[in-house]
């Protein structure tokens, strides 16, 4: 495996080709493409359930919401549902599916919504798809900004797996005051790389404006329909943090 050191610049114009390349590659694999919907009932278990039941009839925003695959799993915990994707062909068919719920078109870095408008962000098997490690950070200071003091961050996505360590290339960039690694595949038929996070570069990344409040492991479909290694996370917006700046 060979092991790589990039620098990717942070700025404008790097984050709005990242924005085209994503929403081209996303509205090409829809229309060749069936994908099989993630099962989020892993959201409903009584572990993370604790700390979402309180909010009933509050906010969520499904950021890379597809045709509104999630849609029937958020709606038993939350009564006002929002959706936003790059793909406008995929969005077009969410309305159909879910005209109760609210849909934009949107890229990943710049949210079309006011601040602290949402309680509970949730972003399903989206990370994987974005360009590096400096635009999962510029997409989590858009959730930060949308999200209410008290809200939450649902990551549910496909993790570094060394049972297929041979696939990956290493990427690892200066983040903050360390070096932030993650691993990324290409395959034959994409025309795209795809991110996987090692837990501790994710955690990383989503920095100490979130606090972690659980992880655990779970098996993710591919889009091939392979079994597949993944996490689940549950961030709280750190308000503790902040108060003590």
């Amino acid at each position: 495996m060979n092991q790589k050191f990039h620098i990717f610049p942070h700025n404008n114009v790097i984050l709005k080709n990242a924005d085209i390349l994503i929403e081209k590659f996303w509205d090409s694999f829809h229309a060749a493409r069936t994908v099989k919907p993630t099962d989020l009932k892993i959201f409903l278990n009584e572990r993370l359930k604790r700390y979402v039941e309180y909010m009933l009839h509050t906010t969520v925003l499904d950021i890379g919401c597809g045709k509104g695959d999630n849609i029937p799993y958020l709606s038993q915990l939350f009564k006002n549902i929002h959706g936003c994707d790059l793909s406008k062909n995929v969005l077009l068919a969410a309305k159909n599916n879910f005209p109760s719920a609210t849909f934009k078109k949107s890229t990943l870095t710049n949210l079309p919504y006011p601040e602290g408008f949402f309680d509970c962000v949730c972003l399903v098997k989206t990370i994987s798809v974005t360009f590096d490690a400096y635009y999962v950070a510029a997409l989590i200071t858009q959730i930060e900004r949308v999200l209410n003091k008290n809200g939450f961050l649902f990551i549910v996505d496909f993790c570094y797996d060394e049972k297929f360590e041979n696939r990956y290339e290493r990427i690892s960039v200066p983040y903050n005051t360390e070096y932030v690694e993650y691993n990324f595949y290409k395959p034959d038929w994409s025309d795209v790389h795809f991110i996987h996070f090692k837990p501790e570069s994710l955690l990383a990344v989503v920095g100490t404006n979130f606090q972690l409040l659980e992880m655990e492991d779970i098996m993710l479909k591919s889009v091939n329909d392979n079994d597949s290694s993944g996490k689940i996370y549950l961030f709280q917006k750190n308000i503790s943090l902040k108060l003590s700046l």
